[in-house]
């Protein structure tokens, strides 16, 4: 009876310890930085345009500040923060620009003229990239679509763009905005409140490596497609093999035991 208990106790931890790796590696609440730009963790969300490159510190053009009529004192300096002052049509320097999301692997760097999305945070009498700086067509949230490489298109980073083109799009006003598995979500406010999926990609245009625009979003495909799936399909799999390697190990476990046990009783 004791060596069973023994038994019993070994199984159920290295179960749990299993378990705890399945919710462990199956999470997907885990915030991105789109996610943090929806919820307003920087001091600046801006359109801007590049006017000047150094080495480290860009010289931008402020052309509109997201969700600046919420700001209770627009007027103000809030004691030297900068997050509260209106910037709008000042030139800034920006440091820490050196590419844009989603283009790791592309030969683009940032040039003088381009449009860009900048999440921005004010440390030191400096503003420095907080959650990423997109490249953008246009400097307006009326107007603006993401550029980005085709091989974001019909990838979660894809619907990530999604939710912040409409989030932004609305000028900062309406952040019920939520990310998972590659599906957008939001609420009809006017229809007591139902809950929206969002599937088809918006407010892309894709290009290639000689940044030749080779699709735009409205002819995508529904993100929830088999396709798009792919990735977090096999997370189960995956999730299914911890979870019986863990119950494996846990008897082997008890099997070294019981054995050890036996050759110090027969001593």
């Amino acid at each position: 009876m004791k060596n069973l208990s023994k038994a019993f106790i070994v199984i159920a931890i290295c179960i749990s310890m299993a378990i705890s790796s399945v919710v462990s590696f199956a999470s997907t609440d885990t915030l991105t930085m789109v996610e943090n730009i929806i919820a307003g963790k920087q001091d600046k969300l801006i359109f801007a345009t590049i006017v000047s490159i150094g080495n480290n510190i860009c010289s931008v053009e402020v052309m509109e500040e997201i969700g600046e009529d919420k700001k209770a004192e627009a007027d103000s300096d809030t004691d030297g923060r900068g997050d509260a002052k209106s910037i709008v049509g000042e030139k800034i320097e920006v440091e820490g620009l050196r590419s844009y999301m989603y283009y790791d692997g592309f030969d683009h760097r940032p040039k003088i003229g381009d449009n860009l999305l900048l999440s921005l945070t004010f440390s030191g009498n400096t503003y420095k990239i907080k959650n990423g700086a997109f490249y953008v067509n246009a400097a307006s949230h009326d107007t603006f679509n993401f550029i980005v490489p085709d091989t974001i298109d019909n990838t979660p980073g894809a619907m990530e763009l999604t939710a912040l083109y409409r989030f932004v799009g609305s000028n900062g006003k309406n952040a019920d905005y939520s990310i998972r598995d590659s599906v957008v979500y939001t609420h009809d406010t006017a229809n007591n409140g139902v809950e929206i999926r969002i599937t088809e990609q918006e407010g892309i245009s894709f290009v290639n490596e000689k940044g030749e625009t080779t699709k735009e979003a409205e002819s995508g495909i529904p993100a929830d497609s088999e396709a798009n799936n792919h990735d977090y399909g096999n997370r189960w799999i995956w999730a299914a093999v911890i979870l019986v390697f863990g119950s494996a190990v846990g008897l082997l476990v008890v099997n070294m035991i019981l054995k050890y046990e036996k050759r110090s009783e027969s001593k």
